[in-house]
């Protein structure tokens, strides 16, 4: 499913909910990609504020109980083995330098998540909302859902 990927990678906030989400049209292919992380084939990573993120969706938008969303984002992240990163000390002073050298509409929490990222030495991240990212400076950003 991962199209030849490889290596370290983010998995944005839609491919947990995905992944959680049975009712979610993206839900079996999602749980495939996943799948090529117990495969070896690829280190599934998550910021922190990808959790944030995907607990925000299942509760707030998909009706989800907070205690299951919690479990469920828990053992999710635990069954594949996920690596967890957060900003660092000074990931503000890089989210200020992508804001500024951003060419078209910012989206702070875009470049936030993306200056975590980059700062944590793991610029590249697997989204369904690839042209939300792909303006942002020192990213390589993958739809791993669609043919290239």
């Amino acid at each position: 499913m991962g199209k030849g990927l490889a290596g370290k990678w983010v998995f944005d906030s839609n491919l947990l909910v995905y992944a959680l989400d049975e009712t979610s049209p993206f839900y079996r292919q999602t749980r495939e990609l996943f799948s090529d992380i117990l495969k070896l084939k690829l280190e599934g990573v998550v910021a922190q504020q990808n959790i944030l993120e995907a607990e925000h969706v299942l509760i707030s938008k998909l009706g989800q109980r907070e205690k299951e969303v919690v479990t469920a984002i828990e053992n999710l992240l635990a069954g594949f083995r996920f690596g967890i990163i957060g900003p660092l000390s000074n990931t503000w002073k890089t989210y200020h330098l992508l804001v500024e050298r951003s060419m078209s509409g910012v989206d702070l929490f875009d470049h936030y998540l993306a200056a975590t990222l980059i700062d944590n030495k793991v610029p590249r991240l697997l989204t369904l909302n690839a042209k939300d990212f792909k303006h942002i400076y020192g990213l390589e950003v993958i739809n791993p859902l669609v043919s290239p």
